[in-house]
């Protein structure tokens, strides 16, 4: 096996603050984390030629299916659950370096076979040296929001929820609706891509690199967006989403890896062909 230092561990002496692009890394083939911003309004699963980040890219029922990879990004979610984020706190690993913690409580299992505990932890944090590490394509969990999360049956070092796939549930006015992970109502889900809102409705953190800090939801003026009024509830998510795993053939079922590889490291790369 060949290995190769990565980026990271050349980064982190001359910062104290560090995005480290997974995809660099190679952790994830195929699907982009890079979430809508206020200018995209759609995020496509990945094809040979990109779409375009408009809404009139999702094709209907009648056009012809886009071409796609040989496997779809989704084939590889496990399990798609939801939980309360009960604790959410730092550690460090000398192999998998440092780690953001979860505990999730009052889970509900909607597709696949349920958690095998209900902690797990991704990669992010300080160091002993106290420099900061931020994965900025990981998510970030607030403690004391729900979320609807699909966890991989592929362990990285990165951690267990797959391509970023998580969403925050929330409740203006009483309704429950589905936000993507930078606060952007889900609009749509499909095997091509994800349809989000223009307007995130979370409070940037004070410090995104703590990583224990979250958002808060901005409800006051949310109760008013007529694109919350759009927004995909809990029950037409789930249901989205089963749909779109079947259309690609998903193993659900298959068993949930929370933790690493044996052997995984943080800091360096396996580069065998």
């Amino acid at each position: 096996m060949v290995t190769c230092r990565s980026a990271l561990s050349l980064m982190r002496r001359r910062t104290t603050s560090i995005v480290l692009s997974v995809f660099a890394l190679g952790a994830f083939a195929g699907l982009s984390a890079e979430i809508a911003t206020a200018t995209t309004s759609v995020k496509a699963f990945p094809s040979p030629a990109p779409m375009e980040p408009t809404l009139s890219t999702l094709p209907s029922a009648s056009a012809q299916k886009p071409a796609r990879p040989h496997r779809h990004p989704l084939a590889d979610v496990a399990s798609v659950i939801e939980g309360d984020v009960i604790k959410v706190w730092n550690s460090y690993d000398a192999a998998l370096g440092p780690r953001t913690n979860v505990e999730l409580s009052n889970v509900v299992t909607h597709i696949g076979n349920p958690l095998p505990r209900t902690t797990f932890s991704q990669l992010g944090g300080p160091l002993p040296d106290g420099t900061e590490i931020m994965v900025q394509e990981l998510p970030a969990f607030t403690m004391g929001a729900r979320y609807i999360l699909f966890f991989g049956q592929n362990g990285t070092v990165y951690g267990p929820i797959w391509a970023r796939l998580a969403f925050r549930v929330e409740r203006p006015n009483g309704k429950p609706v589905v936000l993507g992970p930078e606060g952007h109502p889900v609009l749509h889900f499909g095997v091509e891509g994800v349809h989000f809102g223009q307007n995130s409705w979370l409070e940037p953190a004070p410090d995104r690199s703590k990583h224990v800090a979250g958002n808060a939801f901005r409800e006051a003026s949310a109760v008013a967006d007529s694109e919350l009024a759009s927004a995909l509830g809990p029950d037409d998510f789930i249901a989205a989403a089963r749909q779109a795993l079947a259309s690609v053939g998903t193993s659900v079922g298959a068993a949930i890896v929370l933790d690493p590889p044996s052997g995984a490291r943080w800091d360096t790369v396996d580069t065998t062909p």
